[in-house]
């Protein structure tokens, strides 16, 4: 993790100082699930979102095809898995989760732009860190399981905080004072959602998320 933040304060040297600033709004669509040690009946959790701000410094240099810049943002992301926890028999699910979790995360993104002026090809990386704002899980049972009232018995199990990396690719689009940028990414998580403490449920509980996303950046 620190071999890739020097990699992005690196690039940012590289940018020229009459780089071209803008700033905008992002949401867009996510799903997200969870890596565990082996199979627990995890399964992914669709229809999340997320939303946000971001700054985008961008060299606006014409002697290429090929530009740099660096993209950081403050999001709202919604993310979660489900979970079923099946009878001793193993026949029939006694317990049906579906993990809810709001988080507030900081991607800082550096952007390769290929392309003429107007529209180009953006390879994106870089890391995120985020925290967890609020934890509820949604119980249904088919079976004999008593099941708490309270959806949040738990949430000491968890860390708040998370960290990863960031790869992804779209299209940014120059609309003259305005940018018109479509991505695919993929979150992959490094940090585990049970504290060490809870480990005995699994060693390994690392979230990830794929997103499709537009952002819309005003120059300035």
């Amino acid at each position: 993790m620190r071999r890739i933040l020097f990699i992005l304060l690196t690039s940012v040297m590289f940018i020229a100082a009459n780089a071209q600033n803008s700033i905008g709004f992002r949401g867009g669509y996510s799903q997200t699930s969870i890596k565990f040690e082996k199979d627990y009946g995890q399964t992914a959790l669709t229809g999340d979102y997320t939303t946000g701000i971001v700054f985008r410094r961008v060299d606006s240099t014409k002697r290429s095809w090929i530009s740099l810049g660096i993209q950081v943002e403050v999001n709202y992301s919604r993310k979660g898995f489900n979970q079923i926890i099946e009878a001793e028999n193993g026949s029939i699910p006694e317990v049906s989760i579906t993990r809810d979790m709001e988080y507030i995360n900081t991607p800082i993104v550096t952007q390769i732009l290929i392309g003429p002026k107007r529209i180009k090809l953006s390879l994106n990386f870089g890391v995120y860190f985020a925290y967890m704002l609020s934890l509820k899980d949604n119980l249904k049972t088919t079976g004999n399981a008593a099941l708490s009232d309270d959806s949040n018995i738990y949430y000491d199990a968890y860390n708040r905080f998370d960290y990863g990396i960031v790869p992804g690719a779209g299209l940014a689009l120059d609309l003259n004072i305005f940018y018109l940028q479509l991505e695919a990414r993929y979150a992959l998580g490094f940090g585990n959602l049970y504290k060490e403490d809870q480990k005995y449920l699994s060693s390994i509980s690392r979230l990830r998320s794929l997103e499709l996303s537009a952002s819309v950046l005003y120059k300035f």
